[in-house]
């Protein structure tokens, strides 16, 4: 079951929405994008991604999605996400410097997805994220 959030959400300082993620039982403090620009700049141009920090796409419905590294700087786990639940993992999806936009590496959801949550590299494994697990989603603080 997911728990969505309302018009009381907090935001970051870079003007994102804030939520509170629950993966399998553990947390990670995700900034939310939900538009089609917010998504396709995403991680860009961050320096770094601690443990329980995450990004969390949202979309309108289900479908296969397409990620790609353009513009990261981190490698980072990507987590396909279908109606409450893990579909599948990508694990250390490297930064690519320096390769032309049509020469990018493109990940792709293993189904029809509704939310992505990308974590720093390592983490599903380190924590022992599953396909199947349950992800809830509240107002982050």
């Amino acid at each position: 079951m997911i728990i969505f959030w309302g018009h009381r959400y907090g935001a970051s300082a870079e003007g994102l929405k804030k939520a509170e993620v629950s993966v399998g039982g553990n947390v990670f403090y995700a900034d939310v994008v939900t538009t089609s620009f917010k998504q396709a700049r995403g991680l860009s141009g961050r320096e770094k991604l601690g443990d329980s920090e995450a990004m969390l796409f949202v979309f309108r419905k289900p479908s296969l999605r397409v990620f790609w590294m353009k513009r990261m700087k981190i490698s980072i786990d990507i987590i396909w996400i279908k109606n409450g639940a893990v579909i599948g993992i990508t694990e250390n999806a490297l930064p690519e410097p320096g390769i032309s936009y049509l020469k990018l590496k493109r990940y792709l959801s293993p189904s029809a997805a509704d939310m992505v949550l990308e974590v720093a590299a390592g983490a599903a494994k380190k924590i022992n994220i599953n396909v199947g697990d349950s992800v809830s989603v509240k107002p982050g603080k």
